[in-house]
């Protein structure tokens, strides 16, 4: 999984948003790969971040 961050704003609330959204996506890609479904690539933006993972 490849993490971009598209601007620079760092305040507590946009972090701490970010973050969560990061645990949501790691916690939903680990109950794809655990229910046998295969993803060859997929890519979201959200909020100025490109999450990619393979």
């Amino acid at each position: 999984m490849k993490l971009k961050w598209m601007d620079s704003s760092s305040n507590g609330f946009e972090w701490n948003h970010r973050i969560k959204l990061i645990e949501i996506i790691i916690e939903w890609n680990r109950m794809v790969s655990l229910n046998g479904i295969e993803w060859n690539h997929h890519r979201m933006e959200t909020n100025g971040i490109i999450i990619e993972w393979k």
